[in-house]
């Protein structure tokens, strides 16, 4: 999971509104679908590692997951 750090109000506690949280989940297996997930600026980018991946494929996106 990649995710985005506290903003510069949430560090200095400044009082803020509610923001929309956005969390995109993609299948670990397609790394060019987790950066194009990244350019959007979601809170959260979550890589799939269960349903989206083909068995035969889930060691090979564990591994590149890890680099």
């Amino acid at each position: 999971m990649i995710c985005r750090g506290p903003s510069e109000d949430e560090r200095v506690g400044r009082p803020q509104s509610r923001s929309a949280v956005l969390s995109l989940f993609v299948p670990a297996s397609r790394p060019q679908l987790i950066e194009k997930a990244q350019a959007a600026n979601p809170t959260c980018v979550i890589a799939d590692l269960e349903d989206a991946v083909a068995p035969d494929e889930k060691d090979a996106a564990r591994q590149a997951l890890h680099r």
